[in-house]
């Protein structure tokens, strides 16, 4: 067995996108986040435990999600543009009809899903959550910036509150963790979220790098800030291969080509027979990335099946490579290292089609060879001393500060 464990930090968030009228484009988001992330992942995290392997995912669910995931009437909506959906593919051209099929039956798949909950899938979430395997984090209740709301402090409570409040109510128990937007950090904040009942939260390196005093495992293990909250730090090296395009997995010319889509393809008067009313994102991609010099136009047929090997590839590859790391770590540390890999959740199977794939072939393959993995709530249950150092103002944003989003 490996010292140390691993544990994977998925952010679940969308706007508030319930329209008037079906079909509008901000309900696509949810309907396409629901189909290729939230179910595929629940599907996958339900199949790993069946298989014998212990998955373990740190999960926030924003308010505003938990409000798409419980609503009555886009539970009504779902079925009727999955159908839409699945008729559509059968206008794919002659050379992405694998594609179609296979991609007809993860949709199909889906639906399936989400019959077996009676539509309610936050009900899938729960049970994960009671079985052990998931750990619930809030967010706030707008997804506001915090830093930039500082002023009143009655904003930043607001914010807070409202988000446990109705993390309590749907979910059932209060959360004690939270994913703060964009990871963003200001001196003071620890002692909000103590007011408002949430004791840990994730933070990108250099919230703790920079924390005073420095952190003696830097972003391995938690520091406790004077406010009494849980600092966890995002680890670069275990973040990168996924989520980077350019330099990382999803990039691979096998994978699925997320900015090819038949909604580009077809006539819009094709678009409009199905009920649509002008050309944009359907959520159906039959093209594979096919190399980052080959124009969209120019790509190449999906072949899920290559696709499916080379995500156990690169599976194989990302646990030898935390193997390495955690054990080149305990090497130096007097106690058992953690690393911390953050990310948005729908970069699993949105972005990046595979992603789920990726993750469950990680918990078996990891299991096999040692790899521990943990929730940020399980390792705070089993190192209750922390050294205390107060954290850095940060965010995961671009220049690492806050002047991105003035």
């Amino acid at each position: 067995m490996v010292a140390g464990a691993l544990a994977f930090v998925l952010h679940g968030h969308l706007p508030y996108v319930r329209s008037r009228h079906p079909g509008s484009l901000e309900e696509d988001w949810f309907f396409q986040a629901l189909t290729e992330s939230y179910l595929p992942l629940i599907e996958m995290l339900q199949r790993s435990l069946q298989q014998g392997a212990q998955p373990r995912l740190t999960m926030s669910l924003s308010p505003t999600l938990l409000s798409l995931l419980v609503d009555p009437v886009l539970q009504e909506r779902y079925e009727p543009w999955l159908q839409q959906r699945i008729d559509l593919l059968e206008r794919s051209s002659s050379d992405e009809q694998a594609a179609a099929a296979d991609l007809s039956q993860h949709l199909e798949r889906q639906r399936r899903a989400f019959r077996r909950c009676g539509g309610e899938v936050l009900k899938h979430f729960i049970q994960l959550q009671r079985q052990g395997v998931l750990d619930l984090l809030t967010c706030c209740a707008t997804h506001g910036y915090l830093p930039l709301l500082r002023d009143p402090a009655a904003a930043v409570q607001g914010q807070l509150r409202t988000a446990v409040r109705e993390h309590e109510r749907l979910i059932g128990e209060a959360p004690r963790g939270i994913w703060l937007p964009e990871c963003a950090y200001f001196e003071g904040l620890d002692q909000q979220l103590t007011k408002a009942g949430l004791r840990y939260a994730i933070l990108d390196a250099h919230g703790l790098l920079h924390a005073l005093p420095r952190p003696r495992y830097g972003v391995y293990a938690p520091i406790c800030s004077p406010g009494a909250v849980a600092f966890f730090g995002r680890d670069s090296e275990a973040t990168l291969p996924v989520w980077s395009a350019s330099d990382g997995y999803p990039g691979n010319p096998s994978y699925r080509e997320f900015h090819r889509d038949i909604g580009w393809d077809l006539e819009e008067s094709e678009l409009q027979a199905a009920g649509i009313p002008s050309s944009r994102p359907l959520g159906l991609k039959l093209r594979r990335v096919s190399g980052g010099d080959c124009p969209l136009e120019a790509k190449l047929p999906y072949d899920p099946a290559a696709a499916e090997r080379t995500a156990a590839g690169h599976a194989q590859s990302y646990v030898q490579a935390r193997i390495q790391q955690l054990s080149e770590l305990d090497s130096v540390m007097d106690q058992p290292p953690m690393v911390v890999a953050p990310f948005d959740a729908e970069l699993f199977g949105h972005w990046w089609f595979e992603g789920p794939r990726f993750l469950e072939q990680v918990f078996a393959q990891g299991q096999a060879q040692g790899l521990s993995f943990t929730t940020l709530r399980q390792t705070l249950s089993q190192q209750p001393q922390l050294q205390v150092c107060r954290p850095s103002p940060s965010s995961w944003g671009q220049g690492g500060y806050h002047s991105y989003w003035l």
